[in-house]
């Protein structure tokens, strides 16, 4: 008898326990309900703040996370305050029992941190632990790999930059992805002073381009380079090959002539 005495109060406490806990959930879930409406009025300020304070004291792990992913929206789309959008796509790379999930925050984040906030170091990072995940398209390898090269070209890491292009250079790649490898090679290049180097890769990138658009920078990208060398013709015939008329070309081409001709009659002196 007592012990089945025993058995019901232990079975009324547990359900009271789990009661009690039902409530909390459910407490939790109301208060994202109604940060939601808030949200959907318009109301950012107190919209915010009550996703904030879920994200900082609910024991709900599910309920943290979406207000994670709330958080994150309105700080990249409303507020503009990246480090905050960072901060919560942090939480939700860390805690998220989706892979799927975790990665596309991990993809954000790399996205804020080189384009947004110029954290290069940090994106190089993210960059990194992305393009060692097996899940990713051709497509995304492609465009994280090439991202991760421009952090590293705009912190002076050339020789790092340059290994990492390799890769793009596959003939299996896209040629337009080969062609922007190759661009980045170049500036690469010229930016150390390499100057034969930058226009034998320019010139790869000019044999992959298809677009005028792309084969006219490219042209005028090869004439900088032969007016670093004081290559003055070469710089003009390469600007000669753009098919488009601008003023800004025209005036080019007419300040190169006369470059062209003043180093001809100083060497026939």
């Amino acid at each position: 008898m007592r012990k089945m005495k025993t058995i019901q109060l232990w079975i009324i406490s547990t359900f009271a326990v789990f009661s009690l806990v039902g409530c909390y959930e459910s407490a939790s879930e109301k208060a994202y309900n109604h940060a939601s409406e808030l949200l959907e009025q318009g109301q950012i300020i107190e919209a915010e703040k009550e996703f904030r304070k879920i994200f900082d004291e609910s024991p709900d792990k599910h309920i943290v996370l979406l207000s994670a992913q709330k958080l994150y929206e309105m700080a990249f789309f409303k507020t503009k305050n990246y480090k905050h959008a960072i901060l919560y796509l942090n939480r939700i790379i860390a805690n998220s029992e989706s892979f799927g999930q975790s990665l596309d925050a991990l993809k954000k984040k790399a996205v804020i941190e080189h384009k947004n906030l110029l954290q290069y170091e940090a994106a190089i990072e993210s960059y990194s632990r992305l393009l060692g995940h097996s899940g990713l398209s051709i497509e995304e390898e492609n465009e994280f790999r090439l991202n991760m090269v421009k952090c590293l070209f705009a912190i002076s890491k050339f020789e790092q930059a340059k290994g990492e292009l390799k890769p793009l250079f596959e003939t299996t790649r896209p040629p337009e992805v080969r062609m922007s490898a190759r661009i980045l090679e170049a500036s690469i290049y010229q930016s150390d002073r390499q100057i034969e180097k930058a226009l034998a890769s320019y010139q790869l990138a000019l044999d992959q381009a298809v677009a005028d658009k792309d084969k006219q920078d490219i042209l005028i990208n090869i004439a900088m380079c032969y007016e670093q060398k004081e290559q003055y013709q070469k710089a003009l015939e390469s600007l000669n090959k753009i098919l488009i008329s601008a003023p800004f070309l025209d005036e080019k081409k007419k300040q190169l002539e006369r470059l062209a001709r003043f180093k001809t009659t100083r060497l026939n002196r």
